[in-house]
């Protein structure tokens, strides 16, 4: 079988500079991979390449063995991929549900003409949306502050409206950019059961990393980067013990 997403030498140059170099993986279906290594390594490129913020300078990417590489990111959200970003990118000025309904907007029909003609099936695919935020909103235990502006929120739960907006436009491939960054270890209990339940939901999820306690007990594969290069790949007990990624990167933190 064809994998679910396939990164076949990857390159990519900012310049002078080889960002990420030849770099190749497979995603199964269904599976939790995370993505580590020192910062600069590469991470971060990856899933900008993968979502269209960037094109390859060399190889080509696939997602249900359709290529990615000149798809504008709409498109590429539209396919099933969502991602969130390490500096979150929320909307503070508007409210929890909103944001998260935001994510909810390629999966509707309605148009500026539909909207001002209040047309019924407006009303209705609007109330659908709704429903659709509040159970993200319940299945991240953000009830307490639904209807609060996103500004005024720890970062913690931010954090987690991030994660669910990106879970709203219905992905089949979730990419997580430091999901645990900045989190107590309680949050980050919180965060490892919610992938467990997304990932059970059939999504697909790929998360770039540094906590290793959430890594280890999520990850089925893990892919390590270094200097933009991938130095190793495999369960979480193979890379504990690669001595190699123990030199150059878990041996520092």
């Amino acid at each position: 079988m064809e994998p679910f997403l396939k990164i076949d030498s990857v390159s990519k140059d900012f310049g002078g500079l080889r960002a990420v170099d030849r770099v190749s993986f497979d995603i199964e279906r269904g599976s939790i991979t995370s993505i580590i290594g020192p910062n600069g390594a590469g991470k971060t490129t990856i899933f900008n390449l993968i979502t269209g913020l960037l094109r390859p300078s060399e190889g080509n990417i696939y997602f249900k063995n359709q290529k990615l590489n000149r798809l504008p990111t709409y498109r590429i959200v539209s396919m099933g991929i969502s991602r969130t970003f390490q500096n979150l990118r929320l909307f503070t000025n508007l409210k929890v549900v909103e944001n998260i309904l935001v994510g909810r907007h390629l999966q509707g029909r309605a148009n500026l003409l539909s909207i001002i003609l209040r047309v019924p099936w407006v009303k209705i695919e609007e109330r659908q949306n709704f429903e659709e935020a509040i159970k993200l909103i319940n299945l991240f235990t953000l009830e307490g502050v639904a209807f609060s502006l996103t500004s005024s929120l720890p970062f913690g739960y931010q954090k987690r409206v991030a994660i669910a907006r990106a879970l709203a436009t219905k992905p089949e491939l979730l990419l997580l950019d430091e999901p645990a960054g900045g989190l107590t270890s309680q949050e980050i209990e919180e965060i490892k059961q919610v992938l467990i339940r997304v990932r059970e939901s059939g999504v697909t999820i790929i998360l770039v990393e540094h906590r290793m306690e959430l890594v280890m007990d999520v990850s089925e594969k893990i892919i390590v980067l270094h200097h933009g290069r991938k130095l190793a790949e495999g369960t979480p007990k193979q890379i504990q013990e690669d001595q190699r990624v123990i030199d150059v990167y878990l041996g520092q933190i």
